[in-house]
């Protein structure tokens, strides 16, 4: 018996909080990207395009949350194809957060 993934078997990548398309678990797949590139595992397939679709997890663009103990302020953006927050503290600071979801009270929500 060997640990190595089997065709038809799928692998599981880490659980995030969405759903992921069933294509990240397609053991054929995977099998048939790495194959495509040296050095590339089935499994180092999965993690990158699990990783694509977590990008797009979590709030909506558009959404604005505000960390109530230091006033910072986070506006979740669409940049280069890819969903994150952009946040402004009150000092002046500025950074990106590639969270789904801050921890933070909702201020606004877009509609639509």
């Amino acid at each position: 018996m060997t640990d190595q993934p089997q065709p038809g078997d799928t692998i599981e990548p880490e659980p995030t909080a969405e759903p992921q398309p069933s294509y990240i678990r397609n053991t054929a797949l995977l099998e048939q990207v790495a194959n495509n590139i040296e050095g590339v595992t089935p499994e180092q397939v999965a993690a990158v395009l699990a990783a694509y679709w977590a990008i797009h997890e979590g709030d909506p663009v558009g959404t604005i949350r505000r960390d109530e103990a230091t006033g910072a302020v986070g506006i979740r953006v669409e940049d280069n194809g890819m969903h994150l927050w952009r946040v402004s503290t009150p000092l002046g600071e500025q950074y990106n957060d590639l969270q789904p979801k801050l921890a933070w009270p909702i201020i606004h929500e877009p509609s639509g």
